[in-house]
């Protein structure tokens, strides 16, 4: 191929092996971002920060004149759209051209090829495959491409064909597919809190539990996107936020960023992972610098401008594939078992996106605001979120001890349970303060040695660090707790009410506590 990617257009000839009417290159295409993508040759090196991406005409077994149909195709998805959908694109047309690798002009292939090629891809459910085919057919056809028959395109659009759906995964709830239960959120939670795993494979998990964003957009994150601000009414406390790229809007030049907040506890472990790479990768004043690195690099030695111009563009930026084994591998690394399937949770990053999507469609919050926070532009999109979502009825049940598997099974109280002491009461005590605005007295005491401002006493009993006393009214600020929340359930008209759910995992955490003050007691008066 050739080196010189300013080169003056390489035009096909008309006439090859006897054959007229093949597409001419222009030698290069111009992405819709301004990128210049070499299609001199049979590969072409697409611009894609997030994958390495080549189109190989190599492995495209058909006649010239099927062929230079694929690739004029190819280019236009090029040039409209983007060079991952283009890859696509040829990786279909590279599995059709097998099955018509013996035909010599589009004009040979049948309605029948076309019917068999949908067949074979049924059983392995790549209909969708099938769908690029038929567009590509549609698009030659009406460019008066000799050979595509418009009387075959009418059949061809009568076919139905599958599309490939995360709908039914969300809506069913799959196990292994679908969004992770409260079970298997907490766990993942948990992991990340305790600072388990490698501190980059933390941050790809938590990035993604807290934004819900596409990776490719939390691949394209560099530094300069991390902003913390000092709050000029507290002295020491920090706000962190980061600006995050759009996608799949089809807007020429670079997209717009939409700045998103983060947690105190996520922006932490990004300081961190920028120091790391900074030992890492060194502190070269290259830009841009990526948030997520690879652990792997270009070679130095880069015979190819092209090459070296997309190594560059790519500044060592961790890839798709990359963040895909970090993401799947965290809970084989954390040992993080579900409690649905008794098997390591099956994690990847789009079910964590669906995770997100589905934990705030059961909060209640509004479908433009969902689709907004994940980049849709539309609503369509997210319907499948909020047609899915679970109801209060079920949620309480869960909560007021409807289901036993929740309620004694699984273990919601991670804090400790000792007996109160005087050097508790010097420590401060946390006060039993029920939303009904009661005092029960004293609970227990923050393991920390201060007193959090998250939402005490109600968040202390799903935190870690709670020492919770034995003595203490735990059962009598569970009957509150319970009280309120169907109170709440009889009265609001909202089903989604977010309040309930809030409260769940507060109330499954004090019955948790009060099934080891149970058991503690049993074991004592043996």
């Amino acid at each position: 191929m050739p080196t010189n990617i300013s080169a003056k257009k390489t035009v096909i000839p008309t006439q090859k092996a006897g054959v007229s009417n093949l597409w001419e290159n222009p030698g290069r295409a111009i992405c819709r971002d301004g990128k210049i993508i070499n299609t001199e040759g049979e590969r072409w090196v697409l611009f894609d920060e997030t994958v390495d991406t080549e189109i190989n005409w190599e492995l495209v077994k058909a006649s010239p004149a099927i062929k230079s149909a694929m690739q004029d195709y190819v280019f236009y998805k090029i040039e409209q759209q983007t060079a991952q959908a283009a890859s696509t694109v040829f990786i279909c047309l590279k599995y059709f051209s097998q099955l018509i690798e013996h035909l010599n002009t589009p004009a040979d292939i049948t309605f029948t090829d076309l019917q068999n090629y949908l067949n074979q891809t049924r059983p392995d459910k790549y209909e969708w495959r099938f769908g690029h085919i038929r567009r590509w057919y549609e698009w030659c056809s009406r460019r008066d491409i000799p050979g595509f028959d418009r009387k075959i395109l009418s059949r061809l659009k009568k076919l139905k064909v599958g599309t490939i759906s995360v709908g039914q995964s969300v809506l069913n709830r799959d196990p292994d597919k679908g969004p992770l239960n409260d079970d298997e959120f907490r766990l993942v939670r948990q992991a990340v809190k305790e600072e388990r795993g490698s501190l980059v494979s933390r941050v790809c998990v938590m990035l993604l539990l807290e934004l819900g964003s596409r990776p490719a957009q939390l691949i394209l994150l560099d530094e300069t996107d991390f902003c913390i601000a000092e709050n000029p009414n507290k002295k020491g406390e920090k706000f962190y936020s980061l600006k995050v790229r759009r996608t799949k809007q089809r807007v020429i030049g670079d997209s717009e960023k939409r700045t998103r907040r983060i947690s105190t506890e996520l922006g932490k472990q990004i300081s961190l992972l920028i120091e790391e790479n900074y030992r890492l990768y060194g502190k070269e004043n290259k830009k841009p610098r990526p948030l997520l690195y690879s652990w792997t690099s270009k070679s130095p030695e880069i015979e190819n401008p092209l090459e070296e111009l997309l190594s560059s563009q790519r500044a060592r930026r961790m890839t798709r594939p990359m963040m895909r084994y970090h993401v799947k591998n965290y809970p084989v690394n954390t040992k993080l078992i579900s409690p649905r399937t008794g098997k390591i949770i099956n994690l990847y990053p789009y079910r964590l996106r669906y995770t997100f999507a589905t934990r705030h469609a059961n909060q209640g919050t509004p479908a433009a605001a969902l689709a907004d926070m994940l980049d849709h532009k539309g609503l369509e999109s997210v319907q499948v979120y909020t047609a899915g979502t679970s109801n209060m009825v079920n949620s309480l049940n869960e909560a007021l001890g409807k289901n036993e598997h929740y309620s004694a099974t699984i273990d919601r109280f991670l804090g400790k349970i000792q007996p109160k002491t005087e050097n508790d009461i010097k420590k401060g005590v946390i006060h039993g303060t029920t939303p009904t605005l009661k005092n029960l007295g004293g609970i227990g005491v923050c393991g920390s040695n201060y007193l959090c401002n998250l939402f005490p006493p109600l968040s202390c009993y799903i935190c870690p660090k709670f020492i919770a006393w034995k003595d203490a009214p735990h059962g009598a600020m569970l009957s509150e707790l319970e009280n309120y929340v169907q109170n709440i359930a009889e009265t609001s008209g909202n089903p989604h009410d977010r309040i309930p759910h809030q409260l769940k995992e507060t109330i499954l955490a004090v019955k948790s506590l009060l099934v080891k003050l149970e058991r503690d007691a049993e074991e004592m008066n043996k």
